[in-house]
């Protein structure tokens, strides 16, 4: 498509800067032919065309854009010409309505109307490098925001953010409270990690409107990541309360007030967060995660529902997994029950066999329940996977403790 596109437009520069004069070119064969038309076949060719383009703006008001383009094909009109661009750009037939478009402003290098539309079908037409130069060419004549947007969504579908940033910014300065231009720019800016722009490029939008949702989102989000989670929470309770009910509110409120260390509530908006989707294992993790910080007999029952919940969602990812599995470990390891933690270490094992924690943790369940031959076993390959690490430190005392207990009872 783009060497289509290419080909087409092989002279478009030239017919951006073409002066009015062009317009007026008109064949002497054209004029020959004019002049030996009486006015009477003058008139009546006039009213068909204008009865054909009144029919054909039905037929394209109800979406039967082929019947406009075929009624309207031959008539020379302007209007004529401008309706079938339109068609073909609104049935996505994009390389026609580029050259629609393109004879059109090559014939009225005057009107921008014409470049505008001829920039968006490019566009569509997903041909970027081509939308940069013909957008870049318009606003040469007038710094219009929805041209500068365009051009920086270009530059985006690139992978060139700076560039993109450069022309949102513009359009921006032209159009502080435009809520699309903000949220391209705030997204942008929080991908690139620069979060102090992104609550930056917020604030003109917020002082008039201080409940814009998405601007308040891209805020709230940049807050949470500068670990500024009251500013965040603020805001995402905020639009909670005012009626916001998604999986992105909720779950930056119960982040929020995860580490805000509210544990309570962070649970119950957590859940809300799961509830809009329920696909996310390693949210239902955090939330088994939070309901073990309550240090509540039945909270942690509760976690142990969520743990089952992450496993069905994890397989087979290894290390998320085997995480899940020790977190059952720790729940049971503070009820004493040894025998559930050894056997929630071996399944944790078959996903990261050599995570010395996971070793260490099988060790001392193995010791408390007086099974000494696997005790030294794991506490031994513990030691070797990680010797000068604190868990290695532990399992080399725990191992010398062990043997010397076992000396001591022969």
């Amino acid at each position: 498509m783009r060497r289509s596109v290419l080909l087409l437009l092989a002279a478009l520069p030239l017919a951006l800067a073409t002066p009015a004069a062009n317009a007026q070119e008109p064949a002497a064969s054209a004029q020959s032919t004019a002049s030996a038309q009486t006015p009477d076949t003058l008139a009546t060719d006039a009213q068909a065309n204008a009865q054909a383009l009144a029919q054909a703006q039905y037929l394209k008001s109800v979406l039967k854009y082929d019947e406009a383009i075929a009624l309207l094909k031959g008539n020379p009109s302007r209007e004529a010409l401008e309706a079938i661009g339109d068609c073909y750009l609104q049935s996505g037939d994009y390389l026609d309505a580029i050259s629609s478009y393109h004879q059109l402003a090559r014939k009225y290098p005057e009107e921008l109307f014409y470049q505008v539309r001829l920039m968006v079908s490019i566009y569509r037409a997903q041909d970027y490098k081509l939308c940069i130069k013909c957008g870049q060419a318009i606003i040469q004549r007038d710094s219009i925001p929805a041209v500068l947007t365009t051009i920086g969504d270009s530059f985006n579908k690139l992978g060139q953010r700076d560039s993109a940033l450069v022309y949102y910014k513009h359009a921006l300065r032209l159009k502080p409270l435009s809520e699309s231009i903000v949220n391209k720019a705030g997204k942008l800016l929080l991908d690139t990690k620069d979060y102090d722009g992104a609550i930056a490029i917020t604030d003109s939008l917020l002082a008039v409107d201080p409940a814009n949702q998405v601007a308040g989102s891209i805020k709230g989000v940049a807050s949470y990541m500068k670990k500024d989670y009251e500013t965040s929470c603020a805001i995402f309770e905020d639009q909670v309360n005012n009626g916001r009910d998604d999986y992105a509110g909720y779950f930056y409120l119960g982040m929020s007030e995860m580490n805000l260390k509210d544990h309570i509530l962070a649970v119950r908006d957590l859940k809300e967060a799961f509830r809009c989707d329920s696909t996310k294992a390693e949210l239902a993790l955090t939330i088994a995660y939070e309901l073990s910080r309550l240090f509540d007999e039945d909270a942690d029952k509760e976690a142990k529902v969520w743990l089952e919940k992450a496993l069905k969602l994890l397989e087979p990812d290894h290390e998320t997994t085997s995480r899940a599995y020790m977190q059952y470990a720790r729940l049971y390891r503070a009820e004493k029950d040894y025998a559930k933690v050894a056997e929630c270490c071996r399944k944790a094992l078959e996903h990261t066999p050599d995570d010395p924690d996971i070793l260490y943790t099988l060790a001392y369940a193995y010791d408390h329940l007086k099974d000494y031959k696997n005790a030294i076993l794991y506490y031994e390959r513990c030691i070797e996977k990680s010797p000068t690490s604190p868990t290695g430190a532990a399992a080399a005392m725990n191992l010398k403790m062990m043997k010397a207990e076992q000396f001591m009872q022969r």
